[in-house]
């Protein structure tokens, strides 16, 4: 989890499309990153890897990784990123 300066910059720091509403920004942003399987609470659809993107208190979940519908249990895949992130979360301060 940390905080950086410009939601537009997600890109740089997560795998994301480039395309999230959230990241359409130049307010600062929280991204928190999951590893491994989430369920989600309201569909319970299970996510592997999704990122949490909050910008001046409206968020949303993105998939990174395959996605398994529970209701027919199929497993999608998201669209990949555009290109790798090139840097690592800030680090929360103490």
């Amino acid at each position: 989890m940390g905080r950086i300066g410009h939601a537009r910059d997600a890109v740089r720091y997560v795998p994301l499309t480039g395309r999230e509403p959230e990241i359409a920004s130049v307010a600062p942003a929280w991204i928190i990153t999951f590893e491994g399987a989430l369920p989600m609470p309201k569909s319970g659809d299970v996510w592997m890897d999704p990122i949490c993107i909050v910008v001046g208190g409206t968020g949303g979940y993105y998939a990174t990784g395959p996605v398994q519908i529970q209701s027919s249990g199929v497993t999608v895949t998201p669209l990949p990123a555009g290109e790798a992130p090139s840097l690592a979360l800030p680090p929360l301060l103490p």
